[in-house]
């Protein structure tokens, strides 16, 4: 039986001055972090956080802030019209099966899953009147169609650059609250309106000053496989993207790129309220004969988000180089698969983000970057990222031992901070490497039922709470619940009920098949946590606990 944590093995990282960083913590101990570590001002208050606005004529989606001011918030109560609809710990939701045109009025209470802590203030927001809806059809379609189901346009790219849409543009160079400019004002496809794609290629989709007060949805007709070449989003606002297949292999000549790209700009204007979802997103369909000059050479980006209000939900990224990268802020990235890349599987730099549910997995070694199942850093002048949450992913290093090209793959790397109010909670870190959740320079910071384990080679990997890398020390972090092979911590962090593991990966329903879940006989791990600030869901947000007490690691039994 693996002991819980009382003592910790010493590190084996890059040698810092501990001596340093300690002088610097004790000289500072008195201090609030908040006045000599966070001068770029106050957090944005919960109770005027919440946005909502409606995205068809059935769904609104709404959105909100972490609430600092109560840190023992663990869950977020929904109401419409003075109703609970919904009880989630996301800082996203989408309500559905609304009628159309109606309109609701929503507010979001903050609890700690007993008693409300705080409440938003109320807003109201409708669904959309039902649009139209036109058809594109790249193997029967002519552009002098009317678009009909029986009479469809030809390719997505050519009704864009036919001026088939309305939608409106900031003036160059962008000033904020300048007039907007209205772009083919009186065209077919209006705000509101579907678009459905047929089997096909259709082009490269450039959307740049391509605004909408109400979203415009492109859509993969049920049983279609449209296909485009990458997709750019550019001083755009309030389009959705789904269920399209995005690759450069569809291209009459293959480019390196981003596929899809969300992007503001200084010159042209900020991009916001994008929706990429159900898609398809790979460099090449089958990259088992690479090498790895090919890999580090061909691979694409995936997802590259600069915009803000945007959500990427439930797609599969393969073959691609980083995969998603999200450096805008209140976006969301949930539900998504990546599978076999080079770079990093996720990033996140940006304020008020939440990465949740993903899978990332299949690591190929092709260059000297330091792969990483997710990454985060603050250089170059940028400020700290603060609010961020990762929640219920599962990070593989390889789920094949004869992949090619294997390389060692860090887990959750934070490495140039500071990172300030993130919550790291219920995910499975499986790799390679000591650096399975690291995080250098964190201000309250919860690290919360993890499981962080390494079944390919005998180094341990660990949870690591550190100072920043000029010795400023962490502060006020919590590291609790997990299942791991190590803990350090060498200032900044108090840590209780975690469990190291020893490498008796019996108590797993099926190691050996990544299926960590809990063994019926872990005595050891079920029930014996601690319900203080344990989250109120599991990675597959089944209520926690369900027993007499709350499990450690990931899984709730």
């Amino acid at each position: 039986m693996g002991p819980m944590t009382s003592g910790k093995k010493l590190p084996l990282i890059p040698a810092i001055t501990l001596s340093l960083a300690l002088a610097v913590s004790l000289l500072l101990s008195s201090c609030n972090y908040r006045l000599w570590q966070y001068p770029f001002g106050s957090p944005p208050p919960f109770d005027t956080s919440l946005l909502a606005e409606g995205i068809s004529s059935s769904e609104i989606n709404l959105s909100w802030t972490m609430p600092v001011e109560e840190p023992d918030t663990r869950v977020f109560q929904v109401y419409r019209d003075n109703v609970l609809i919904a009880s989630t710990a996301s800082h996203f939701y989408t309500d559905t099966g609304l009628a159309t045109e109606s309109a609701h009025e929503y507010y979001v209470i903050a609890s700690d899953g007993t008693a409300e802590l705080l409440r938003t203030v109320t807003v109201t927001a409708a669904a959309y009147p039902a649009g139209n809806t036109f058809y594109i059809d790249p193997a029967s379609g002519s552009m002098s169609n009317s678009g009909s189901s029986g009479s469809p346009w030809h390719t997505l790219q050519e009704v864009i650059e036919a001026g088939f849409i309305e939608m409106k543009a900031y003036a160059t160079p962008y000033e904020e609250g300048a007039d907007m400019i209205t772009v083919n004002g009186g065209a077919h496809i209006q705000g509101g309106d579907t678009l459905i794609l047929r089997s096909g290629y259709h082009g490269e989709i450039y959307l740049r000053s391509a605004c909408n007060e109400r979203f415009i949805t492109i859509k993969a007709q049920a049983g279609h496989t449209p296909t485009v070449s990458r997709v750019t989003f550019l001083a755009a606002s309030r389009w959705r993207l789904n269920g399209v297949t995005i690759t450069q292999e569809a291209a009459p000549v293959y480019e390196r790129s981003t596929l899809v790209s969300v992007a503001s700009g200084n010159w042209h204007g900020p991009t916001d309220h994008i929706i990429v979802e159900n898609c398809d997103i790979y460099s090449i369909n089958d990259a088992s004969s690479w090498s790895a000059e090919q890999w580090d050479t061909l691979s694409c980006n995936g997802i590259g988000c600069t915009g803000e209000e945007s959500r990427f939900l439930n797609n599969t990224l393969r073959n691609c180089n980083f995969a998603i990268s999200i450096d805008g802020k209140r976006n969301l990235v949930r539900g998504n698969r990546v599978i076999n890349f080079a770079g990093d599987g996720m990033r996140g730099n940006g304020h008020d983000l939440v990465f949740e549910y993903n899978t990332v997995k299949n690591c190929y070694a092709v260059n000297l970057n330091h792969d990483d199942g997710f990454q985060s850093f603050s250089v170059n002048g940028a400020p700290p990222w603060e609010r961020v949450v990762l929640r219920g992913n599962i990070i593989i290093n390889r789920d094949d031992p004869a992949q090619p090209l294997q390389g060692s793959l860090q887990g959750i790397g934070c490495f140039d901070g500071f990172y300030i109010d993130w919550i790291i909670e219920n995910n499975v870190v499986v790799v390679d490497h000591w650096h399975g959740i690291s995080l250098y320079g964190a201000l309250n910071c919860r690290v919360m039922n993890n499981t962080v384990i390494n079944p390919y080679s005998d180094r341990d990997t660990w949870i690591l709470i550190n100072p920043h890398k000029d010795g400023r020390p962490s502060a006020d972090c919590l590291v609790r619940n997990n299942i791991t092979e190590n803990i350090i911590i060498t200032t900044g962090a108090s840590e209780d009920h975690n469990y190291i593991l020893e490498r008796n990966f019996n108590l797993f329903e099926n190691a050996g098949g990544f299926i960590f879940s809990l063994a019926a006989d872990a005595a050891s791990l079920i029930d014996t946590g601690s319900p203080d600030m344990a989250p109120l869901y599991d990675i597959e947000e089944s209520a926690r606990p369900s027993g007499n007490g709350v499990d450690i690691g990931a899984y709730e039994r």
